[in-house]
């Protein structure tokens, strides 16, 4: 097995991913999020690289819960931020949220020619391995 580390998004023109299998490591903030979201009840989750895009999904869906950050901020009127905490305890019953971030998201994107992506954190760290 060969493992190659690519720190950001950026980074990916860099290395061909096609046909591997890409572990997006986002250690605290957006896997986390998307997990603890997924665990209160969300039923899709949608990572879209642009800010733009989960509008456009928003407008298509009302119900639509938006979740996102640039440069650890959250974006103005959505839902909410990259925190795992604004999910953590919610009873969300259904309902399908789109995240778009700094780095995970994108990082996601980027990786679209390998043959699955996988994502990982501090609490799925067992799962993945």
């Amino acid at each position: 097995m060969r493992a190659e580390v690519i720190l950001s998004p950026a980074e990916y023109g860099l290395h061909d991913v096609t046909g591997k299998t890409a572990i997006v490591i986002d250690i605290f903030r957006f896997t986390t999020t998307v997990l603890t979201a997924l665990e209160a009840g969300i039923d899709r989750f949608y990572p879209v690289a642009e800010v733009e895009e989960a509008w456009a999904l928003k407008e298509a869906d009302p119900q639509l819960r938006l979740a996102g950050e640039r440069q650890s901020l959250k974006i103005p009127g959505f839902d909410f931020g990259n925190s795992p905490l604004e999910h953590y305890g919610r009873s969300y019953a259904g309902g399908d949220l789109a995240c778009s971030t700094t780095n995970g998201t994108r990082a996601i994107h980027a990786a679209t020619k390998a043959k699955e992506v996988v994502l990982a954190s501090l609490r799925s760290a067992n799962a993945v391995a």
